[in-house]
């Protein structure tokens, strides 16, 4: 489980902790993408949304943005991009998980803080 600043986010693993990874649902706020698409300024949903992004193995919460990694060590964000926090250069809202270069290493580890995202590669 992550929290954002008013949205949260759960990583759901299969029983076995299998090879597949996991899957990620959100709820809360998506003024800023943070349910992983575009909704209307300030929608906010109390039903689970899950991400369109499967093999999930770490995944972290910014204020208003998520950061993935997955099982072969990629990683995806989408959310809140004012810092170009979610990958987006342009610095616009990720309204859909964007990859996020990691200079081709795999990812072992992610994190957030309010308007950054952290990475640790191998």
């Amino acid at each position: 489980l992550c929290a954002g600043w008013d949205f949260g986010a759960a990583l759901l693993l299969p029983r076995d902790d299998g090879p597949a990874g996991g899957r990620v649902v959100v709820w809360g706020r998506s003024d800023h993408c943070q349910l992983a698409c575009r909704a209307p300024s300030g929608r906010c949903s109390r039903d689970l949304v899950e991400v369109p992004l499967a093999g999930v193995r770490d995944l972290a919460c910014g204020s208003n943005h998520c950061v993935a990694a997955t099982r072969d060590g990629a990683v995806y964000a989408w959310g809140w991009n004012e810092h170009g926090n979610a990958g987006d250069p342009s610095l616009a809202d990720v309204a859909q998980p964007l990859p996020v270069s990691t200079g081709q290493r795999a990812a072992a580890a992610v994190g957030c803080a309010y308007g950054s995202t952290f990475l640790v590669v191998q």
